[in-house]
Formats: C-alpha cells, structure tokens, sequence
C-alpha cells in the first residue's frame, strides 16, 4: 500500500520556536503547497527511509497475493 494510501494516526507535536521557523523556511525555499502537517510527515518518511526503517516509495519486496501462484511458490 503506497504511503498516501495508508491510514493515518494523528499525533500531537510540540516544536520550539525554531523548530517551527524551519519547517516554514522549507516550505518557502521549495515553494511548496505542503501544510506544516504534510511537510512533517514526508520529512519523518524521508528519516526513516534514510534509516532503513521504511522501504523506498514504490520499492514493496515481495509479490501481492494475486500475483502468487505454483511456479512462484518456493
């Protein structure tokens, strides 16, 4: 399932001052139409790819079920 497409769980984030004007200034510099929400959230993924915590978007390993059969059972 893509990221877009998972469910979200809202959270609760406090930021200092700084913090805050940093997201703000990304938002600015990139001109991007991102809420503080979305930027966050695509800055969090990009971490935890980074990390090896989450797979690149559109690089799931593995078959889907429907995609499973004899020949690819092994």
């Amino acid at each position: 399932m893509p990221a877009s497409a998972a469910p979200k769980t809202e959270i609760s984030l406090h930021l200092s001052a700084d913090e805050l004007a940093a997201v703000d200034r990304h938002l600015r510099e990139s001109q991007s139409r991102q809420s503080r929400e979305e930027a966050l959230a695509g800055i969090i993924r990009r971490w935890a790819v980074d990390k090896g915590l989450l797979p690149e978007q559109g690089d799931e390993d593995g078959l889907e079920p429907d995609e499973l059969n004899a020949s690819n059972d092994g």
